[in-house]
């Protein structure tokens, strides 16, 4: 294993790396990389907002014969009318929503690369328009389920059938934006800019400050492991899968704690098989063992890579494009230049 290939957190490191809460983040790029998280915020939204408007309509009734030119002042068949042909459409957008989503996806897994099918689903603009169109139309059906015309008595909810009116507009012009912007996102110069923004910010996030000693001269790394392969404890692997992320404050804060070195036999990227060593601690005879379960903790591991702390997986992206781009079946110098 070469030098570049190895890690080594130290307890004699003054200071950690400057991603110190991998597991949130972490979290927090799956939740961004999710169609559901976003879109249910909207739409729990939606629900107490329409919430409000109906106890509003019961507590401030308004005259029939106001003469407000914004608010709806019709009868409950005909909000019953308007509420049904929004929700309708919305629901009929949504599906159109979806199929362009996946003709995009399709489309660009096949044209730049299946790697790329995470940065558009990380896209918010597609995820906050999906989130309109579904807000929408729960607030139309909840609307709708308060009007009633029977013998126990009328009630028209005004403010919520005019705020529905509203919110449909608000919808059309939505629907306008999301299919310049699922446009514009396929062409090659927009991914590429995506993907090299995406590689700043990581390597922002990542490089202002080193987080573990490098070893770079090669008799400095020959006696470092001399020393650490006769008496280092090696640790395997309890999970099994991408690792995606690495606790480094965590670790270099045990390390510090209790004066040992720790090598880490894989990087973020790296595919690990459960069982495989993970990371080794030397020296062995001062390895707290009762505590290694919180040093495999720090290991988080998927079934796909990541931003994270995956720097490489962005240069991949990049070279993938430029692959396929020369391919016979593309033939794309310019996007490849």
């Amino acid at each position: 294993m070469s030098p570049a290939e190895c890690r080594y957190l130290s307890g004699a490191e003054a200071h950690v790396g400057p991603l110190k809460n991998t597991r949130l983040y972490k979290l927090w790029d799956q939740l961004r990389s999710s169609y559901w998280f976003l879109p249910t915020v909207i739409v729990a939204l939606s629900i107490g907002l329409a919430s409000l408007l109906i106890v509003a309509d019961h507590r401030y009734p308004f005259d029939q014969t106001s003469r407000s030119s914004w608010l709806f002042l019709g009868t409950a068949e005909s909000a019953r009318v308007i509420l049904s042909t929004i929700a309708t459409a919305m629901i009929t957008i949504v599906s159109l929503t979806f199929s362009m989503t996946i003709v995009v996806l399709t489309l660009a897994s096949s044209q730049f690369g299946p790697r790329l099918i995470y940065n558009f689903m990380r896209d918010r603009n597609n995820q906050v328009a999906l989130g309109v169109f579904l807000a929408c139309f729960v607030f139309c059906i909840l609307i709708l389920r308060s009007v009633k015309s029977d013998v126990a008595g009328n009630f028209v909810p005004q403010l919520g059938t005019t705020a529905a009116m509203a919110f449909a507009l608000f919808s059309v012009g939505t629907l306008i934006f999301f299919i310049h912007h699922i446009a514009d996102s396929i062409h090659a110069s927009r991914i590429i800019a995506n993907v090299r923004n995406e590689l700043e910010l990581i390597v922002t996030r990542l490089m202002p400050a080193r987080s573990g000693t490098g070893l770079s001269e090669e008799t400095e790394w020959q006696r470092l492991m001399d020393m650490i392969d006769s008496s280092s404890m090696p640790i395997a692997a309890r999970d099994r899968g991408i690792l995606q992320a690495i606790e480094e404050a965590e670790l270099l804060e045990w390390a510090q704690r209790h004066d040992l070195l720790i090598r880490l036999y894989h990087r973020p990227g790296a595919f690990v098989i459960r069982g495989t060593p993970l990371f080794e601690v030397y020296p062995r005879e001062r390895v707290p063992v009762d505590q290694l379960v919180l040093l495999q903790d720090a290991f988080r591991f998927g079934n796909k890579r990541t931003l994270v702390q995956d720097i490489e997986f962005a240069f991949q992206q990049l070279v993938e494009i430029g692959v396929r781009a020369l391919s016979p079946g593309i033939n794309d110098q310019f996007t490849a230049m």
